[in-house]
């Protein structure tokens, strides 16, 4: 049948199956066969059956290997979903610009059934081995677009969407393939795209509905999916009409169809741009006639098109269009700054200046050009835009919110959550590089009710933050409780765990307390989920740290001759001081680290709400070493003990808020080993330098702790054991905590928190979880 031999051919058309075939195998009939298995569907719609595609193989005139390319890439072309369109104003310039660009970096192979692949180039870095030395070389990497010439004039291009992106710069630049662009729609079509919560399908079943952002209290994404159909679930009165209701179809991400002839699944996107949103069909092996009519039927009961751009000034869409300004969004300034209503363009006046240049950018390909042309050289497109500039006043906005915050009363109340913030003091302060509106209060609370963990009242310490791109890294490193106003590209961010407020709905309201209120929920809420995704993850490491020390493989690893241990070599001080900070921050969520470059303080500090007294607080300091005789505590660090003794309890938050004037209860030094025979001679040390210090008569009267990696892991799993009971009961976390504060208490001298404590700890525990019918309570909890 005089097949193509080249075997990049056939790899190109059967992948690894060929490769996986014998030389013996690769018959002319084996190949064909192959062929017909995998695209049997394909062979008959374009050559009747398979004799049909052998039939025009042997014919006289024809090209075997473009015959069987055309196989190929009618399957590629119907895996694809629908691409970009080009427009040509006569059929001789199409053929003329595929002359053109197999000039450039392209390759034109033309096929059979108006079908055209071209091969796009692009240079990649790999790496080679020569002379036992790798290197990285660059080698062309060729990708292959389908296309079909739709119409005498029109050629559709599927494919990647960065290798379009390429096409379509090429045809730009000699101007003779315009773009076919998606008009811009003069209506709202949120009302009709909200009828997907009722409207039945003939031909078509709803199977999945994702929300990018619901009503749900932290406004989480909610995906919807049955296979059977979910306009039911959509529509049962069970389901929360605050947060499931056709008042959130402007939150839709995506929309899946299942065609109920070929159960063929259709993803349709709502793509957001900044001059709007449109509908994009994903229908990847559905062939172009299934496509259309799902497509037909979609347009139709939904009354939208696929080939427009929805601007969201005519969705009701605000607050987007305002965050996209500003974001410094130029596109979104020109294009509906105009259409806002002036007590809208006076939020953000402020912050805005707009400055204009005399260039000009198209509005579909980009192109810019000095004067205003009536059509684009490179796409043909009728508009353009401005190209001007637009800069975001950040410090007038954190200005604004920092006097907001000001201004707040004292006593905010909150009769919904039954929640009260009291004694509420803010000022401005930094954090690392960034600025921060730092804020005090008390939280009270009824017991049962609303969404932190008890009802004590507790003093807590936030950071306000306005936010309009990406986290401080320092939030997540330290994780403080933080309150995010989102403006910009950070309003559409799914900040999750955090609190937010929205930058326009606080310069609306009259009721900021609440907003905070609402906003500190969230982020407590949020919080403990951050804690124990980092704990878990921290125990982990701890657990495989220790198990190093309890098999000896530390002592091995230290000899001159030991072996390599990749954990070891890869674990450093840095890691452990994360690490021991997770844990503790997990069980004490009052717990912070600190440890700055170049200042001169402890690495964290443990705070334990205490009912009776206010707050035990004591320093604490990791200390990681791989030395099997245990850490050599320096009298260079003894010596700082005492000053952080000092320094910490004058720390104006300890001081004014945790300790209202009293010393820090205890220091604590935790350690995979510690070396045998230091506990007294440390605490000796810094009794002395304390006394050199404060004076002959002072005499140190908190504990220095010696806390051990396997004890703190003891305690951590006694805390997570019995998670669900601490976290719902005031009485039990308060035992808990009582008796965690016990075994940390001394006048003065040294406490070895060992496995001991622990026992006490968890027996304690046991005690008063015995006191509680358990099952009822929880019942009574859930009701």
């Amino acid at each position: 049948m005089n097949l193509p031999d080249s075997d990049e051919f056939w790899r190109l058309l059967l992948g690894r199956k060929y490769d996986n075939m014998s030389s013996s195998d690769r018959t002319d009939e084996n190949l064909l066969n192959e062929i017909y298995r995998r695209d049997g569907d394909i062979v008959d719609s374009v050559y009747g059956s398979k004799q049909g595609l052998i039939s025009e193989i042997q014919s006289e005139d024809s090209d075997p290997e473009k015959v069987l390319s055309t196989v190929w890439a009618e399957s590629k072309w119907q895996q694809k979903s629908p691409g970009d369109r080009f427009e040509f104003d006569n059929p001789d310039d199409v053929e003329e610009e595929l002359e053109r660009i197999s000039d450039s970096n392209f390759v034109v192979d033309r096929l059979h059934q108006n079908l055209i692949v071209i091969w796009t180039q692009k240079q990649v870095s790999r790496p080679r081995e020569a002379d036992q030395t790798v290197r990285s070389y660059l080698d062309d990497d060729w990708s292959p677009l389908f296309g079909r010439r739709v119409e005498p004039t029109l050629i559709e291009i599927r494919g990647q969407r960065r290798r379009r992106n390429q096409l379509g710069s090429e045809f730009a630049e000699e101007g003779s393939a315009q773009k076919v662009l998606k008009e811009r729609a003069d209506e709202s079509v949120l009302d009709d795209l909200s009828t997907i919560f009722g409207e039945q399908l003939e031909s078509l079943d709803l199977v999945e509905v994702q929300f990018r952002q619901s009503k749900l209290p932290n406004g989480s994404q909610l995906t919807i999916r049955n296979l059977s159909g979910v306009q039911a679930d959509l529509q049962d009165e069970s389901i929360n009409p605050s947060v499931v209701s056709p008042q959130i179809a402007s939150k839709i991400a995506y929309l899946k169809f299942r065609d109920q002839r070929t159960d063929n699944i259709a993803k349709i996107n709502v793509e957001r741009l900044n001059r709007g949103f449109s509908f994009e069909i994903q229908a990847n092996y559905i062939n172009d006639e299934e496509t259309e009519d799902i497509k037909e039927v979609i347009e139709s009961k939904f009354n939208i098109s696929f080939e427009k751009v929805y601007p969201y000034h005519l969705q009701y869409q605000t607050d987007f269009i305002l965050h996209q300004i500003l974001s410094g969004s130029i596109e979104a300034y020109d294009t509906y700054y105009e259409e806002l209503e002036d007590r809208d363009k006076d939020l953000i006046d402020p912050y805005i200046e707009y400055q204009e240049d005399n260039q000009f950018v198209c509005w579909g390909c980009r192109t810019e050009y000095d004067e205003e042309p009536d059509v684009c050289e490179g796409c043909g497109s009728e508009s353009f835009e401005s190209k001007d500039a637009l800069s975001i006043d950040e410090e007038q906005i954190f200005e604004d919110v920092r006097d907001r915050f000001s201004d707040l009363d004292s006593t905010i109340v909150s009769d919904e959550r039954d929640v009260k913030l009291q004694g509420v003091h803010t000022e401005e302060t930094e954090v690392g590089t960034s600025r921060y509106i730092r804020t005090l209060f008390r939280r009270t609370q009824d017991s049962g009710k609303g969404g932190l963990e008890a009802t004590q009242d507790y003093r807590y310490e936030y950071f306000l933050h306005p936010l309009s791109g990406r986290k401080p890294q320092r939030i997540g490193q330290y994780l403080l409780n933080t309150v995010f106003v989102t403006y910009g590209t950070a309003f559409e961010q799914e900040l999750e765990n955090f609190g937010t407020i929205n930058l326009i709905d606080l310069l609306r309201t009259d009721e900021l307390g609440i907003l905070l209120i609402e906003a500190v929920e969230k982020s407590h809420r949020g919080a403990q989920d951050r804690y124990r995704t980092r704990a878990k993850k921290a125990a982990k490491n701890l657990r495989q740290l220790q198990s190093k020390v309890d098999t000896g493989a530390i002592e091995d690893y230290g000899s001159d001759d030991g072996p390599e241990d990749d954990f070891l070599d890869e674990y450093s001080a840095k890691k452990f001081e994360k690490d021991v900070f997770h844990l503790l921050k997990s069980i004490f969520n009052f717990t912070e680290r600190w440890g700055r470059e170049g200042k001169k303080e402890t690495d964290g500090c443990l705070i334990i709400p205490d009912d009776n007294r206010g707050y035990w607080v004591g320093g604490y300091d990791p200390k990681l070493t791989m030395d099997i005789r245990g850490y050599n505590l320096r009298s260079t660090e003894k010596d700082k003990v005492a000053y952080y003794l000092l320094e910490e309890s004058n720390r104006e938050y300890i001081s004014d808020v945790l300790k209202r004037g009293d010393p820090i209860d205890a220091h604590i030094f935790i350690s995979d080993i510690f070396r045998e025979g230091q506990f007294e001679p440390t605490v000796e040390r810094v009794r002395d330098w304390f006394s050199l210090v404060e004076g002959d008569d002072s005499d140190l009267e908190v504990p220095i702790i010696f806390l051990r990696v396997n004890h703190l892991l003891d305690l951590f799993d006694i805390f997570e054991s019995n998670y669900t009971f601490l976290r719902e009961y005031p009485g039990v976390m308060e035992t808990f905590r009582e008796e965690v504060i016990s075994e940390l208490s001394a006048d003065g001298g040294y406490i070895e928190f060992d496995e001991e404590s622990c026992n006490r700890i968890r027996k304690k525990l046991i005690q008063e979880l015995d006191t509680r019918d358990k099952d009822r309570q929880i019942q009574d909890y859930a009701e």
